[in-house]
């Protein structure tokens, strides 16, 4: 009985040490796994760091679209200032040489 459960004790070590280094990560497993969440990292990194450099591009385009915005109402503001003044000037010289306009 006595080397019965030996042998059954030396059995369930042996199993129970068998599944411990079973269900141990190797090395192998651990730098693998290592590598997906770098990898993980990277990706998300380089998605960021996209996105920065999109909305830097954006930026700089609403800038210049601004800009010539700016310019664009600073000439049509100077177009009808002048525009307005021909009409004026039409109208006065229109008024001397026109007869009827005196009425």
């Amino acid at each position: 009985m006595k080397i019965n459960r030996i042998l059954m004790l030396a059995v369930a070590t042996l199993i129970s040490m068998t599944a411990a280094c079973a269900s141990k990560p190797t090395l192998g497993d651990k730098i693998s796994s290592h590598g997906k969440a770098y990898q993980a990292i990277g990706k998300q990194w380089n998605q960021g760091n996209d996105l920065v450099k999109d909305g830097r591009e954006l930026v700089r385009k609403g800038k210049q679209q601004i800009e010539d915005g700016e310019e664009n109402i600073e000439d049509g503001e100077a177009m009808i200032e002048k525009g307005q003044r021909l009409v004026q000037n039409s109208e006065a010289t229109f008024a001397g040489v026109d007869p009827k306009s005196s009425d």
